[in-house]
């Protein structure tokens, strides 16, 4: 009997068992499918009863010059509402606000009677001033907040059409804020909120907001220099009475922009109060016939073709000549008999001329290439003109006249820079870079290489050419610019403006390469159709230089110990005078130098002395290594081939 109640106890447990089972397993499906399987209606229901989603952008990067101080930045600030219809803790609102902003009670209070579903009670305020206010905000019922990024320029027109500025939309509108509008805006993401007191919402997502935030961008631009040089290319439009000037600053010996300014200028911070021809950046943008600042370029040809030296000598015509088409061609000055360096230090038109008709149109239109003229940089900004030098098929049988002392052709000033930089650096044209380097957090992007694009001249030609724009300022068409104490080599030009089918107007530049010895830096400064009178770039362009350079010897502790280092030299020199030949030298100097921890310029100097040829692996650093053992016999046309390091 006991066996057949347990018997039917048991297949009741067993029931029961199979039943509980069964519900166990139909309720972890369900949670299973709630939980990992998507169910958009249950969603709505859900975000409809205390649960909502929130798209977060991540923060803009900041631009910051060579030096890490912030050039632009996203600044929030904070709008704080209330919606009066609804139910809200109107003491602590006012005792809160009133103490935060000093202002009285009666002020909030009178804000607080207005039925509004949108009652502002302080907008566009800082983090700073919000700091109080969102600490407690949690706390009070009722009390709302926006917060909405702002960007913010901290040196205003410094820079501006480099730097660019951004719309009401958050979109890079010019320069690198354009450029690299991709890099530097946040990216997007979504998190959940939950419904917590007073109505407000919570995070419910733990959110790395570094991983949405843009990359940081941080520029070759060095600020102060930018400074000095965007407010004496201001003054000199002044003085001058010019429609615009513009100008840059390179390091010759990595390509680095230092400093980019056209005038006139605007303020990102205000940027639609502005005219158009304010976010122009005529330094990358306007093309040019740059007159005699290119005539570097058919006496490199000269020297290269072995025909000529610096030494040979020109008739230059008395200061008029008529070309093969019968048009007359004047120099402003009257010369007779010119050396190839003089006709580089007075810029004679007639002297460059005559010379380049020895050449053919092929080797100047090669060499102008090879320069970078006619073909952009790529450099990252908007709206670069590649220039323009025509195809040798459209030539006329004068044009190779014309080009040579600047005309029918169209440079930049950028390109300008660079070539220049080229007979700075020892004959090597360098890929500009502007951007240092990109990077986010630990993250690191980018960061910027020098970029040797090819050789262009010999380095002993480089050297020469080099020495003869020493003399320019020292003797010649730029000696105004000249002060005592520090080496400025550069070259004047003066051209009118072809407009319309016609010459009209005169933009006035001039190129300087300092300090000469070792250069460090590359300027070109341009006047734009300054007044008649100050038309001539040593009027214009060569005083605007000279306060520029002058400002950064003042400024900058590199340039005091170079100008120092050069009166001491030059000192030493007029005390000491040493006037020998290249035979007297190889003479009293008859074994290999040691180029070992030396830097290229002063091993080109060493080498051009003594009679020697250097073959260079690279142009930064000193030399680490050399072909010819030091202290071997000099010979000869001996080549020693060096390798660059740091």
């Amino acid at each position: 009997m006991n066996n057949k109640y347990f018997e039917i106890y048991s297949k009741r447990i067993n029931r029961i068992s199979a039943i509980l089972f069964l519900v166990s397993f139909i309720i972890l499906s369900c949670f299973f499918n709630l939980q990992l399987l998507p169910h958009p209606e249950l969603k709505n229901i859900i975000l409809k009863h205390g649960y909502r989603e929130k798209t977060v952008i991540g923060s803009r990067g900041k631009i910051t010059d060579s030096n890490n101080r912030e050039l632009a930045v996203t600044i929030n600030r904070y709008t704080f509402w209330i919606n009066t219809k609804k139910e809200f803790d109107e003491s602590r609102i006012v005792d809160l606000f009133s103490k935060t902003f000093n202002k009285s009670s009666d002020y909030y209070i009178e804000k607080l009677k207005r039925s509004s579903s949108y009652t502002v009670l302080e907008k566009n305020i800082s983090d700073a001033q919000s700091s109080s206010i969102l600490d407690e905000i949690k706390h009070i019922k009722g009390l709302r907040v926006e917060k909405k990024p702002n960007r913010f320029y901290q040196y205003n027109n410094l820079a501006s059409q480099t730097i660019g500025y951004i719309n009401a939309n958050s979109h890079g509108m010019l320069g690198i804020e354009k450029r690299c509008d991709h890099l530097l805006s946040g990216d997007t993401t979504k998190i959940n909120l939950k419904k917590g007191a007073y109505g407000k919402y919570y995070n419910l997502d733990v959110l790395d907001e570094t991983n949405i935030d843009g990359y940081d961008i941080q520029l070759t631009l060095n600020i102060e220099l930018q400074r000095i040089l965007q407010e004496e290319l201001s003054r000199a439009v002044k003085i001058t009475n010019a429609a615009g000037a513009n100008g840059i600053i390179i390091d010759p010996n990595n390509g680095e922009i230092l400093a980019l300014a056209s005038i006139p200028d605007f303020n990102p911070n205000y940027y639609n109060e502005f005219t158009l021809d304010s976010f122009n950046n005529a330094v990358i943008s306007d093309a040019y016939e740059p007159g005699s600042t290119f005539k570097i370029v058919p006496v490199i040809l000269a020297l290269e073709s072995d025909n000529y030296h610096l030494s040979d000598s020109i008739y230059c015509e008395e200061g008029s000549y008529r070309l093969s088409n019968n048009k007359p061609l004047h120099d402003h000055e009257e010369h007779g008999q010119l050396t190839i360096k003089e006709i580089l230090i007075h810029s004679s038109n007639i002297g460059i001329s005559k010379m380049s008709e020895s050449f053919s149109d092929e080797s100047i239109y090669k060499l102008s290439k090879k320069f970078g003229f006619g073909s952009k940089t790529y450099i990252p900004l908007s709206n670069e003109s590649q220039g323009k030098i025509r195809s040798i098929n459209e030539w006329s049988r004068t044009s190779k006249n014309y080009i040579s002392i600047g005309q029918e052709l169209a440079i930049t000033n950028l390109q300008l820079a660079m070539a220049y930089g080229a007979i700075a650096n020892g004959g090597h044209l360098i890929r500009p870079t502007l951007i240092k380097k990109i990077y986010r957090k630990d993250e690191l992007k980018y960061i910027n290489n020098i970029e040797v694009i090819r050789k262009v001249i010999d380095n002993n030609i480089s050297h020469d050419i080099l020495e003869t724009l020493k003399e320019v300022v020292e003797n010649g068409t730029a000696k105004s610019i000249n002060l005592n104490g520090y080496n400025i080599a550069g070259k004047t030009g003066t051209a009118q403006k072809f407009k319309d089918g016609n010459y009209s107007n005169y933009i006035a530049t001039f190129a300087s390469i300092f300090p000469a010895d070792n250069p460090n830096f590359v300027m070109i400064v341009s006047i734009d159709e300054p007044s008649y009178g100050k038309h001539w770039s040593n009027l214009s362009a060569v005083p605007a230089s000279r306060e520029i350079i002058k400002r950064m010897l003042v400024r900058d502790k590199q340039f005091h110990q170079s100008i120092s280092k050069n009166i001491t030299q030059k000192n030493e020199q007029d005390q000491q005078p040493i006037l020998l030949s290249q035979n007297d030298i190889i003479e009293k100097i008859n074994s290999v130098p040691n180029f070992r921890g030396k830097t290229l310029k002063e091993s080109l100097k060493i080498a051009k002395t003594i009679g020697m040829t250097l073959e260079p692996a690279g142009i930064s650093g000193v030399v680490k290594k050399q072909s010819i053992r030091a202290g071997s016999k000099l010979k000869p046309e001996m080549i020693c081939k060096i390798n660059m390091g740091i």
